[in-house]
C-alpha cells in the first residue's frame, strides 16, 4: 500500500496509488488453474460507453475499479457477489485519456487499460 513510481521512459515518470485489496473470505480455491478465466473489455478505444465481461472458474465476489492515469483518482467502483459470470455496462463522461480497470477477486487481480477518445 502506498505510492509507487513508474518509469515510462527516461524523461517521463508517473506515480500510481496502491490501495488495500477489498476484503473477501479466506478459503482456498477448490480447483487448479487460473481463477479468472476471461476478463474482456469492449470496445477499446471507447467514447466512455463500454462493456465488461468476466468469467470465473468458481463462484466468487468481484470488485471492479476504474482509475485515471493522469491523476491516480478512482473514478468508479463496483462490487458483485457470488457468481461465476458477470457482465456490466459503463456510460462514463470522461475526458480523453488512458484509464485502468482493475478486477479483484479473493485469489487474483487483473488489470486492463482502456483508452477514452
Amino acid at each position: 500500500m502506498g505510492e509507487r513510481p513508474l518509469r515510462f521512459s527516461e524523461y517521463q515518470t508517473k506515480t500510481i496509488l496502491v490501495l488495500e485489496q477489498t476484503e473477501f473470505f479466506e478459503e482456498e480455491p477448490s480447483n487448479l488453474g487460473p481463477i479468472i478465466e476471461t476478463f474482456t473489455l469492449y470496445p477499446n478505444p471507447s467514447n466512455g460507453v463500454f462493456n465488461v465481461s468476466i468469467e470465473l472458474r468458481e463462484t466468487l465476489p468481484v470488485s471492479l475499479k476504474i482509475f485515471g492515469l493522469a491523476n491516480n483518482t478512482m473514478i468508479d467502483h463496483r462490487s458483485f457477489q457470488e457468481d461465476t459470470s458477470y457482465t456490466t455496462s459503463y456510460n462514463l463522461n470522461l475526458p480523453s485519456g488512458v484509464y485502468f480497470l482493475i478486477l479483484e477477486t479473493a485469489y487474483a487481480t487483473q488489470l486492463k487499460k482502456i483508452i477514452i477518445d
